[in-house]
């Protein structure tokens, strides 16, 4: 089984940080998020975070022999604006 992790959920100096304006757009488990976030900035980000991370645990503990984790590759970047001179 394998577990893609989006941009919503992200480690940065060992700390795991989420963000729930990066969750799928189609996703309900944030649902109402960003009125809740206007009226209640401090709950809107706590209970977005325990959704995000339950989320991704529940994901990975539901291989019987194992999971893999694999994080999302940032996009590529545009080569064919660069300019690459040859040596002779």
């Amino acid at each position: 089984m394998g577990v893609i992790i989006g941009d919503d959920f992200v480690i940065r100096d060992g700390r795991a940080v989420t963000d729930a304006r990066e969750r799928a757009g189609q996703d309900r488990s944030v649902h109402g998020y960003k009125k809740l976030l206007r009226e209640e900035p401090e709950h809107a980000r706590a209970l977005a975070d325990q959704i995000i991370k339950n989320t991704y645990r529940t994901l990975m503990t539901r291989g019987q022999k194992a999971a893999t984790s694999m994080p999302r590759i940032p996009k590529p970047v545009n080569t064919s604006r660069l300019s690459f001179k040859r040596k002779h």
